[in-house]
């Protein structure tokens, strides 16, 4: 059987045209992180901090890994225990990865608590561990809400 050049070019192009679209097809496959996003309320659970727990806190701007805006409540006992919140991050908003931030949480009695964590990939929770300024150290998880 012989094939004429014509035939033998076209089914190189077609050869050719059908391995780019499978090599270059589509992506999108589930799994995939979402772009990071901690502008939210959480409730933050300190374990061992029960008595104030669970920490309303409202991230209402993030410009930059030190530049968030957050604001801390207790849900339980004194309303102005708490007297200062700061969150910084290892990431620019919207990046997929890193995703480690810290929250430093100033009482009026003194105590400082620092909460070092990461986000998880579909931006709805946050953990990690805690110290503060007393020697107390334990796990943290925060929800979002």
């Amino acid at each position: 059987m012989k094939y004429s050049k014509l035939t033998a070019i076209l089914l190189c192009v077609l050869f050719l045209g059908s391995t780019m679209l499978v090599s270059c097809g589509g992506g999108g496959g589930g799994g995939e992180d979402e772009a990071l996003n901690i502008v939210a309320t959480w409730l933050l659970q300190p374990v061992g901090y029960e008595g104030i727990s669970p920490i309303t806190m409202e991230i209402t701007a993030h410009r930059a890994p030190d530049d968030i805006d957050a604001t801390a409540t207790p849900g339980a006992g004194d309303p102005n225990y708490i007297t200062g919140i700061t969150v910084t991050t290892t990431f620019d908003p919207g990046v997929v990865s890193p995703r480690y931030l810290t929250i430093v949480i100033t009482f009026n009695d003194g105590l400082v608590l620092t909460l070092t964590g990461s986000v998880n990939a579909n931006n709805t929770s946050m953990s990690g561990d805690y110290t503060d300024t007393s020697g107390s150290s334990d796990t943290w998880s925060a929800a979002r809400q």
